[in-house]
C-alpha cells in the first residue's frame, strides 16, 4: 500500500517525472505506455517497485506449460465488428450518453477520473466543453464528430485488443489457446466441443 501511495502522489505531483523514472528503470514498458496514460504508468511503476522486476517480464514467467487453464479469444469478422461497433454507439447516443455525462460532472465529479478515459466518456466530455476538434463547430457538427470519435476510437481499442490476445498464440501451447469466430453466432454446446475442455472444466 506505501508504494502504491507513494506513486499516486509522484504522477499526480509530476506526471512527467513518474514517465522518467519508468523509462530509467524499464525502457521496455515506458516506450509502449504514454506519459499522459496514468493508470497504466502507475501500474507499471508499482510492479517494478515491489518485486524489482519489470511487468512484461513477470509476464513471461508464468508456467503456461503447467497452467490447467484455457484461453479462448473471441474474434468477429471485421466488416461485421465494424457494423456492431457503429450500432452500439448509435444506441448510446440515442439513450442519454451526453445527458448522463452532464449529470455526473454536474455533481462534481473529476475529469480526471480514469473512468472519465474510457471511451464514450473522453469523447463526450471534449464534446460538452467544445475543445479541440469541436471547437467552433454548430451543434450538429459537433454531434456527427462525437458519433465519429467514438466509432473510431472503438475500432481502434478492438484491433489491439485482438493484437495482444494473438501474442498468446506463441506463448500458449496449442491445445490452452483458441480463437473463436463470432460472426454466425456460438453455443455452450460448440464450446464444449472445444479438445480437452470438457475434462478442465469438470476436473477443476
Amino acid at each position: 500500500m506505501l508504494v502504491r501511495e507513494e506513486v499516486r502522489q509522484l504522477i499526480a505531483l509530476d506526471p512527467d517525472a513518474a514517465w522518467q523514472k519508468l523509462k530509467a528503470l524499464d525502457p521496455d514498458s515506458s516506450a509502449r505506455i504514454a506519459k499522459n496514460d496514468r493508470y497504466r504508468l502507475g501500474r507499471a511503476l508499482e510492479v517494478l517497485l515491489q518485486t524489482g522486476q519489470p511487468l512484461r517480464a513477470l509476464s513471461r514467467q508464468g508456467s503456461l506449460a503447467k497452467s490447467p487453464y484455457l484461453m479462448l479469444c473471441l474474434q468477429m469478422d471485421p466488416v461485421l465488428l465494424q457494423a456492431h461497433i457503429s450500432h452500439r454507439t448509435d444506441q448510446m447516443l440515442r439513450m442519454g450518453l451526453v445527458a448522463e455525462v452532464e449529470g455526473l460532472l454536474a455533481k462534481g465529479y473529476d475529469k480526471l477520473l480514469p473512468a472519465f478515459k474510457a471511451i464514450g466518456y473522453k469523447e463526450t466530455i471534449d464534446f460538452i466543453d467544445g475543445t479541440g476538434a469541436y471547437r467552433d463547430k454548430s451543434t450538429a457538427e459537433k454531434t456527427r464528430l462525437l458519433r465519429d470519435e467514438i466509432i473510431l476510437h472503438t475500432r481502434q481499442l478492438a484491433k489491439r485488443q485482438l493484437t495482444w490476445f494473438r501474442q498468446f498464440e506463441r506463448q500458449w501451447p496449442g491445445d490452452r489457446f483458441y480463437l473463436w469466430d463470432v460472426s454466425k453466432g456460438v453455443s455452450g454446446d460448440e464450446i464444449l466441443k472445444i479438445p480437452g475442455l470438457r475434462q478442465r472444466l469438470y476436473h477443476h
